[in-house]
Parts: C-alpha cells; sequence; structure tokens
C-alpha cells in the first residue's frame, strides 16, 4: 500500500463516522492524514506548494528551506535564488511544548 491508497481509505473513514457531531476518532482521522501527507517528498515535476509558502526542498542534493517565487523560480530563506530544486516537502508544525 502507498501513501496515496492510505490517505484515501482513512478518508473514507472519516465518512463513516458520525457527522452530527465532532469526536476524537473524527479529529485523530485527520490528523492521521495531515501527518501522511506532510511525510513525503513531492517532485517539483508533480506538483508544486502554494507560492510564498516556506517548504522543506532538495536543491543539489541539499536539504534546504524556501519558497517558491513567481511561477518556478525558488529562493531559500535567505532571499538567494535556488537553481535545481527538484522535491519539497511541508515544514514541520511549529513545537507547542508539554
Amino acid at each position: 500500500m502507498n501513501t496515496e491508497k492510505a490517505i484515501d481509505l482513512l478518508d473514507n473513514l472519516i465518512g463513516m463516522v458520525e457527522d452530527n457531531q465532532e469526536n476524537d476518532y473524527d479529529t485523530a482521522l485527520h490528523m492521521a492524514i495531515n501527518a501522511l501527507k506532510k511525510q513525503e517528498w513531492t517532485p517539483v515535476s508533480e506538483r508544486l506548494p502554494d507560492s510564498k509558502e516556506y517548504v522543506l526542498v532538495t536543491d543539489y542534493g541539499e536539504t534546504n528551506i524556501g519558497r517558491r517565487f513567481c511561477g518556478r523560480w525558488w529562493l531559500d530563506y535567505c532571499g538567494d535564488k535556488m537553481k535545481d530544486v527538484t522535491a519539497w516537502m511541508p515544514l514541520p508544525e511549529p513545537y507547542q511544548g508539554n
């Protein structure tokens, strides 16, 4: 099973949970789907992130933080151009403490 199939199955389960009230199962399923979506690299040839959203990127085999700017141009967190971004993934959620 691949990640896309797992997300589809979890999404179908959400529809089976009672729709009339928010509950822990519904919340847990949404959290699982979000975690699965965030853990894999997405090739830029398949899909691009929202414009100006900071994401993790692979540039010349190195991991960096960057954002897409004006189409397919990429800038790193310092504002310098990146030339060979091949894949990206969302940044993790900020630490919330215990």
